[in-house]
């Protein structure tokens, strides 16, 4: 299953990398008043946000897939982290970019409404995000 949550945790960081690429699209041709969007302090700010969370996450799963070659098993723990902050940033990027958006986000027809309903499903796949949040506590104690 470790391996399983690795494979997860990529899910959500390609779905997240996808959300923030159309949300930056939109914000880049998108006119509010004089400025475009992306020139907003807020917007801005909320990209700023967005991309942190897509490092930490490439960071946390290249260095799970690091464990696994170097190992040939991975890291329980680390898999079962990466897997959870993956998948929970993934819904919250997911959700700043269909707020972003406004209407078209949550158009069937825009990767936005698809991302957003599919994040949600990651937080299920091997793992509950409750679940393995509960076992590292434990291991912790």
């Amino acid at each position: 299953m470790n391996r399983g949550r690795i494979g997860v945790a990529a899910m959500g960081l390609g779905a997240l990398e996808r959300a923030i690429q159309v949300a930056a699209s939109y914000a880049s041709h998108r006119r509010l008043g004089k400025l475009r969007m992306i020139e907003n302090s807020y917007i801005e700010q909320l990209f700023e946000q967005m991309v942190l969370r897509r490092e930490v996450v490439k960071a946390m799963l290249a260095a799970s897939c690091r464990l696994v070659s170097a190992q040939s098993a991975p890291n329980v723990h680390l898999a079962s982290a990466t897997k959870v902050l993956s998948a929970e940033w993934c819904g919250v990027v997911a959700d700043q970019c269909l707020q972003l958006l406004g209407g078209r986000g949550y158009d069937e027809g825009t990767p936005v409404a698809k991302i957003y309903r599919d994040a949600r499903i990651l937080r299920i796949f091997e793992g509950p995000t409750e679940a393995l949040l509960s076992h590292l506590g434990r291991c912790l104690l």
